[in-house]
């Protein structure tokens, strides 16, 4: 599932604006984000260090990629938050890529378990050289 969502915050943090898909992400209604700091309005996110992105990022004015680990009664997500600086403060773009990242550990998992083994280290009496018979790699024992 794709699930996107866009908040704004002024030059202090504060925020601003919290739509409908951010609510839905973090679990805060947005008429309790408003006028608080992100953290204010979800203190799970205190110790992701996000807070500390936004910060740097209306400081230097130079965009900035979070990813931070939310956890919540419906469990443990993964969310990237874009942090894009503009006149006044910050656009964040939310998005929960828990699904994405998942995939993408147990695409490397599988690649791990699947390379091939170097004859090199296979034991000895299993070792032979397969490029004289025309074949790339290690081949069967």
């Amino acid at each position: 599932s794709l699930d996107q969502g866009m908040s704004v915050v002024d030059r202090t943090g504060r925020v601003t604006f919290w739509d409908d898909a951010v609510e839905r992400i973090v679990g805060c209604p947005g008429k309790r984000a408003l006028g608080l700091s992100v953290v204010g309005a979800v203190p799970a996110l205190g110790n992701t260090g996000l807070s500390q992105t936004i910060h740097e990022a209306l400081k230097d004015r130079t965009a900035r990629t979070s990813h931070v680990s939310l956890s919540s009664a419906a469990g443990a997500r993964i969310l990237q938050v874009k942090i894009l600086p503009v006149a006044g403060g910050a656009t964040l773009l939310w998005q929960d890529v828990t699904e994405r990242t998942q995939a993408e550990i147990a695409l490397k998992r599988s690649v791990l378990l699947l390379r091939p083994v170097e004859s090199a280290d296979w034991p000895a009496p299993f070792r032979r050289d397969w490029s004289s018979r025309g074949m790339d790699g290690p081949g069967p024992p």
